[in-house]
């Protein structure tokens, strides 16, 4: 519109209301952390009046959280005599399935975002032609860590998209549209083994 409009907005959630996981309360694991935030804004109006517009979007979310996770571990009568490295690993505190070797239950942390933007702007030519074109960018991070392998994983995505469109109408019956769109994706994994990693 010929108007400057805008808007806010934040969304929260921590595990305060929440009940335990099933995998975690089997194992005698605590409830594990959960904050959600999830805010952003928009912003649009006019560029040149009655004729270009734009509008521009910006949403992002925070994760932090913990998913339950459950390994095979060694005894601790198993590692007598092995080495050292084997001593690094948290000890079982669940069950054992053969011998010398127990389940490990743990609340895993993992923390993830996105970053979404979104840019588009509008021109009419008059009222039978309209050009747009439209920007937005998605980066993306999650992070999970594995206590029971001494290791933490991580994926990164970044998804860019540009539209362009033209809208013609050709008579009072008769119209066109046409859209022009580029799209790419990236993506990035892998997998760090660290021993300093903390048992939790």
């Amino acid at each position: 519109t010929n108007q400057f409009h805008g808007g806010l907005f934040e969304y929260f959630r921590n595990e305060a209301l929440d009940a335990n996981d099933w995998f975690s309360n089997q194992a005698g694991q605590p409830r594990g952390p959960f904050r959600l935030v999830d805010f952003g804004g928009t912003f649009g109006g006019p560029i040149v009046r009655n004729r270009t517009f734009f509008f521009v979007s910006q949403k992002d979310l925070r994760l932090r959280h913990a998913l339950p996770e459950m390994q095979f571990l060694p005894t601790l009568e198993t590692r007598t005599g092995a080495p050292a490295l084997i001593n690094l690993l948290p000890l079982p505190n669940g069950p054992e399935i053969s011998p010398g070797l127990a389940t490990y239950t743990v609340n895993a942390p993992r923390a993830s975002s996105v970053d979404s933007t979104s840019v588009r702007v509008d021109h009419t030519f008059g009222s039978s032609l309209q050009l747009f074109s439209r920007f937005s960018r998605a980066p993306s991070l999650d992070l999970q860590q594995h206590p029971g392998a001494l290791a933490q994983s991580r994926l990164s995505l970044t998804s860019d998209r540009i539209t362009v469109g033209l809208d013609a109408m050709i008579n009072q019956v008769l119209s066109n549209s046409l859209r022009l769109n580029h799209s790419q994706v990236t993506e990035d994994y892998g997998i760090q083994t660290d021993v300093n990693l903390a048992p939790y």
